[in-house]
C-alpha cells in the first residue's frame, strides 16, 4: 500500500514526532511511504530521509494557502498515485479535505489538539470539510469529545452528522519506550552538565515556548513554590527545554521574579530525551493539549506528571493517583502540586512504579502502527 502522509511542517512539536514515530516504526513494513509538507524546514525533515522516506515540500506563492499549493499538491498525488492520504494538523487538514473532494484518494486526518482553541471561522471550514474524510482520528478521548461538541453536534443536516460521527474514532499517540530509554542511557547526561547537583530537585518541562503552553504560568507556580521553601531554595530549580515566540518574555520573566539562579533555558535540544532522568518531576502548563508526546515520554522514564486540564478527567492523568491535574492558570494549585511532590520521595517512587507500567501497557508505538494499519485496510477496501 502507497502512503502519502501531508502535514502542515515539520518543525519540532507534537504533532511532528507522532509522524516521525509512526514513520520510524513502520519503515520496514510492506508500506510505501511518502511524506509532504508546506512549512518544511525543521529537524524532522532529516531525520524522516535518514529512514529511507521521500520528503517533498509544496507551498504557493507568497501564502500557504493560494491555489497555486493546491494546484501543486494534486500534481503529487497524480505523480506518486497513492492508494491513501493522511494528513495532520488543521491546517493540512483542511487543504486535504478540500482537495478529496477531486479525487478519489481516500483520506484520513488526525486531530492532534482541542476544537474548543480553534475559533469560529477555523470551526466553520471544518464543519464544511469535515464529510470528506474518510476517517477522522483523534489523538486522545479529549480531542474526540471537542471535536463532536464544536464541529460534530453543530452540523444541522443528521445524515451528515451521523456520518461524521461514525467516522470519528480515537488512537492515543505512543511511543517506542524502550528504544528511547536505550537512547538515553548511552547519551546520558549528567546534572552537573547543566549546573545542577545532586541535592537539587529539578522541576522539567519540555515544549514549545508559544502562548499556548502557558509557560508564564509554570514559572509563577515555581516561584511561589520557591518562597514557601526558601531555605531551601538554593535546591530548588526548574529547567526549560525548548525555543519559541515566548523565549526572552519568560527569561525575563523569571529575572522578575528573582529566579535567575533557579530556572534553566536551555533552547532547542533535538535530543530532549538525554535531559528525563535529571528531573525530579516533570510539568506541563498548557491551555488545552491534545495527548502529549512529551508527556508519554516523561511517563516512560516513570517521572510524577503535574499537568493542567480543564477538569478531572484527563485521557493518561489520574490525579492523585499517578500525577496530579491542576486547572489552567491556578498559579496556587499547580505550587501546591510541585510541593506535595517536593515534600515527599516515597510519593514520587510510587507514582514512579505506576508510570513505567502504563507508558508499556498502553502507550507502545506498536499499538498506534497496528490500529492504523486497520483504518487503512478499513477504507481502502471500501467500494
Amino acid at each position: 500500500m502507497k502512503i502519502l502522509h501531508f502535514i502542515t511542517s515539520l518543525k519540532f512539536g507534537g504533532a511532528e514526532s507522532a509522524l516521525y514515530n509512526y514513520l520510524a516504526k513502520s519503515v520496514s513494513d510492506t508500506e510505501d511511504q511518502h511524506v509532504v509538507a508546506y512549512l518544511y524546514d525543521g529537524p524532522n525533515v532529516d531525520k524522516i530521509k535518514d529512514l529511507g522516506i521521500p520528503v517533498f515540500k509544496i507551498s504557493g506563492r507568497y501564502i500557504c494557502y493560494s491555489p497555486l499549493l493546491f494546484l501543486r499538491l494534486k500534481r503529487l498525488i497524480t505523480k506518486i498515485k497513492p492508494d491513501l492520504l493522511h494528513s495532520s494538523l488543521w491546517s493540512a487538514n483542511i487543504i486535504s479535505r478540500i482537495l478529496a473532494k477531486f479525487t478519489v484518494v481516500p483520506l484520513v486526518c488526525d486531530l492532534h489538539g482541542s476544537s474548543f482553541d480553534e475559533g469560529r471561522f477555523r470551526n466553520f471550514l471544518d464543519r464544511f470539510t469535515a464529510s470528506s474524510a474518510a476517517k477522522i482520528v483523534a489523538v486522545s478521548e479529549s480531542v474526540r469529545a471537542s471535536y463532536s461538541k464544536c464541529i460534530v453536534n453543530s452540523i444541522k443536516n443528521n445524515y451528515v452528522k451521523n456520518s461524521i460521527a461514525q467516522n470519528l474514532t480515537v488512537i492515543k499517540n505512543g511511543i517506542n519506550f524502550e528504544e528511547l530509554r536505550e537512547k538515553a542511557f548511552y547519551c546520558k547526561l549528567q546534572r552537573a552538565d547543566l549546573g545542577l547537583s545532586d541535592n537539587d530537585f529539578v522541576v522539567g518541562a519540555v515544549g514549545r515556548l508559544e502562548p499556548i503552553k502557558s509557560y508564564d504560568v509554570l514559572i509563577r507556580a515555581f516561584a511561589a513554590f520557591y518562597k514557601k521553601n526558601e531555605e531551601h531554595s538554593p535546591n530548588l530549580k526548574l529547567v526549560i527545554i525548548g525555543d519559541g515566540s515566548q523565549f526572552i518574555t519568560l527569561q525575563q520573566l523569571s529575572r522578575d521574579l528573582g529566579l535567575s539562579n533557579n530556572v534553566i533555558f536551555t533552547g532547542f535540544r533535538e535530543n530532549a530525551y538525554r535531559f528525563y532522568h535529571l528531573f525530579d518531576c516533570f510539568a506541563l502548563s498548557s491551555k488545552s493539549e491534545g495527548l502529549s508526546i512529551s508527556l508519554l515520554e516523561a511517563l516512560s522514564f516513570g517521572l510524577p506528571v503535574i499537568s493542567t486540564h480543564h477538569d478531572k478527567q484527563h485521557d493518561v492523568i489520574k490525579d492523585k493517583i499517578n500525577g496530579f491535574l491542576v486547572a489552567p492558570t491556578d498559579v496556587a494549585e499547580y505550587a501546591q502540586a510541585i510541593n506535595t511532590l517536593y515534600l515527599s520521595p516515597s510519593l514520587r517512587n510510587q507514582i514512579s512504579a505506576c508510570n513505567l507500567k502504563l507508558v508499556a501497557e498502553k502507550f507502545s508505538i506498536q499499538k498506534v502502527v497496528n490500529d492504523y494499519k486497520k483504518i487503512y485496510l478499513e477504507i481502502s477496501v471500501k467500494p
